[in-house]
């Protein structure tokens, strides 16, 4: 009887202390639009509940997980090349839960426009984050456009986002 009853308060303690936590993995898409002469760069994520994901739209390609790639987009004149590299969720290392992403390049005419592997949709401590780049034409204009948030959060999806645009 005393070994039905260790069986029974066993289960007991194995079951009732399990959790279930939520998850986010970072994530980035482009598009390259010859017929609007435009080259985008935008964040994405994936989180355990679909109300809180923040899609790519149909247009755009999501990245995949993978070491450096290079995506090309030919804009009538413009060649625009992006390195990247995306690192998906990790056991360990600080702030890699929800997966790393880096740019380490995007020329322009092999102009440097970004370099030196700038994070991107990533944030370990509070620094703003990179999470859109836009090269193309306005207005008749060459421009290239930044945006940097807090970051992410379940609340407000990306904060306080501010653009630096260079003409």
């Amino acid at each position: 009887m005393n070994w039905i009853k260790f069986i029974l308060i066993s289960c007991l303690f194995t079951f009732s202390f399990s959790a279930a936590a939520d998850w986010t993995e970072v994530g980035i898409a482009y598009n390259c639009d010859n017929s609007k002469s435009a080259f985008t760069v935008i964040s994405t994520m994936d989180t355990s509940s679909d109300e809180y994901d923040v899609v790519a739209p149909s247009n755009y390609t999501n990245l995949e997980i993978g070491p450096e790639q290079i995506i090309e987009c030919k804009l009538n004149d413009l060649a625009i090349k992006m390195n990247v590299s995306v690192f998906g969720p990790q056991a360990s290392g600080m702030g890699q839960g929800a997966g790393v992403i880096f740019i380490n390049k995007i020329t322009m005419n092999d102009q440097i426009l970004i370099g030196g592997m700038t994070n991107f949709n990533w944030q370990v401590v509070s620094e703003r984050v990179l999470t859109e780049v836009f090269i193309g034409m306005v207005n008749g204009k060459l421009t290239s456009k930044r945006c940097m948030t807090d970051g992410w959060s379940w609340e407000s999806q990306y904060q306080n986002e501010i653009c630096e645009t260079d003409n």
